[in-house]
This record gives C-alpha cells, structure tokens and sequence, in this order.
C-alpha cells in the first residue's frame, strides 16, 4: 500500500513506472513473437551482408532468365532447322524419283542413237563404197583419157607457143584459146595433177603467161589471174631450171596485186613476161627477147600516135 500511495502522489515516479511497465510488456511481446517466428537479430553487418548476398542472387536469376529466353530461341531455331531438313529430304526424295526417270529416259534415248548411228555408220560406209568404186571408175576413165589426151604432145605444144611468142606475141596471146582448153579439162578431172604434174604445171604455166601478153596484161586484175596460174604451175613443178627466174617473176606480180609497186618500168614487166612464158630459157635470151619486145611495142605506139 505504502509503495501504491507513493506512486499515486508522484506523478514522475508514475510515469516512469508507466513506461517501465509498457517497455517490459512490448519488450516481452517482441521476444515472444520473435522466438514465436524464429526470427534472430542481427547486426548491421551482416544485414548489409545478406543485402548484398540478395543484389548477387537478382543478377545471377536475371542472368539465369536471360539464358533461359536464349536457350528457348535456340530451340526454336533448331526446331526450324529440323523441319528445313526434313523439306530437303522430302525435296531430294522427289528429285531422286525425277533423275531416276530422267536417267531412264537418258538410257532409252541413248539405245535409240546407238541404233541411229550404227544406221548411220552403215549408211556412211555404203555412200564410201559407192565413192570408192566411183574413184576407182574414175581412175579408169582417167587412164583412158590421158591416154586419147594430147598431153603427151606438151612439150610440142610449149615449144608452138615460144616460138609464135618469139615471132609474135600477139599471136601467142591468141593461144591462149587452146590453152584455157587444156586449163578446163585439168579442173575437171584431178587426175591429170596427180599422175602427169609436170605437164600440167607447164599447160599451167603458158596459161600464166599468156594472160600477160594479152591487151589488158597490165592491169593489176589480170595480172593477179595470171599470178594465181604461175603459183598453181609452181606447185605442182619445183625442179624448173629456171625455176630462180620464176620465183622472182612470181615475187615482181604480187608486188603490183598487193599495190606494193605504184609503177613499174615496161623493160622490166617485159622481162618478167618472157620469165615466164619462156620455159627453161637462159637469162639472155630473155632479156634479148624483152628488149626486142620493148623496141615493138614503142615503135607501135609511136605508129598509133601519128
């Protein structure tokens, strides 16, 4: 009672006891509650501790989130990969049907061309026998004709034309006629090259010569006509005497074809003439003749102009 009467008449000691009372029975109910939950106290520390323990953990979960969303695209795109894959093999499959008919197709097409070239081989070798033996008429022809042919007579026939040509070669240039003759048959029957070419290559070569010797001889048209037959003469004939004269008559033509040469004097285009119209001749007696010729020709000349 004594302690009661105290505390009634001291406000002081009242309150304190109040706030004793009050910080005791909240201090009770804390640690009831507290061991109640299992709760601990910590310090600060370890507080900051296990904040920074829950920042790591956030980061480490967002990482893991991250991860996570990658790995679901990842799979995503294997699963197109996969269904990509399985359309090739479907497509392949298809095309593997398609190149199997194809290859068929190629196979059967192949038995037919063997079939159409073995035709056509035949067919090759029947048109050859047929050729053959028409070769082999012709060569009889050939014979033949070579044998009722003139040819055996061109020497004679060279030797008629030299010495109209060094009598007259404006007679000689009318020879030409039986020349061009002879030129014809050559062409139509190759057989005369083969077997009788020297004789040819004379024929030839008086050919040459006599489109020189004709009124228009000088101009580049017909002397390239005429260098064409010298070159054919020359081909089928290597062993002239005189076959040096030739080459240099042949080189003086195909300088003016080629225009390499503007003019030219008329002694030389003489000489080059009877180079070659005068078979196996020696030098002088074809500079002889072309200067005769030249005195001719500009005595005819002076003639025409008075």
């Amino acid at each position: 009672m004594i302690l009661k009467n105290v505390i009634e008449r001291n406000p002081v000691i009242f309150f304190l006891v109040v706030l004793v009372t009050g910080f005791s029975a909240g201090f009770g109910a804390h640690e009831a509650i507290r061991r109640t939950a299992k709760l601990e106290t910590i310090s600060k520390t370890e507080l900051a501790l296990i904040e920074n323990e829950k920042k790591g953990m956030k980061t480490k979960i967002a990482d893991l989130e991250k991860n996570l969303q990658s790995k679901e695209f990842k799979e995503s795109d294997y699963k197109k990969e996969i269904h990509d894959l399985k359309l090739q093999v479907f497509n392949l499959k298809n095309n593997n049907k398609g190149l199997n008919q194809k290859i068929a197709d190629i196979a059967e097409k192949s038995r037919q061309s063997e079939k159409a070239l073995i035709a056509k081989h035949n067919s090759e070798i029947e048109n050859l026998k047929r050729k053959n033996r028409k070769i082999e008429n012709s060569s009889k022809n050939c014979t033949e004709k070579l044998s009722d042919l003139d040819i055996r007579n061109v020497q004679s026939i060279a030797s008629l034309y030299l010495n109209r040509l060094k009598k007259n070669p404006a007679s000689a240039a009318a020879f030409s006629k039986k020349l061009k003759n002879y030129v014809d048959k050559f062409g139509s029957e190759p057989c005369y090259e083969k077997q009788v070419p020297i004789s040819v290559s004379i024929i030839y070569r008086l050919y040459s010569a006599a489109f020189l010797f004709s009124p228009t001889g000088s101009e580049p048209s017909t002397i390239e006509e005429s260098l064409i037959w010298l070159r054919k003469s020359m081909e089928l004939n290597k062993n002239y005497a005189d076959i040096e004269e030739l080459k240099e008559a042949e080189i003086f033509l195909a300088d003016i074809v080629n225009e390499k040469v503007q003019s030219f004097a008329l002694e030389l285009y003489f000489k080059n003439c009877f180079r070659i119209a005068m078979i196996d001749s020696s030098k002088d007696e074809i500079q002889a003749k072309a200067d005769l010729h030249l005195i001719e020709f500009n005595r005819i000349r002076k003639r025409m102009a008075e």
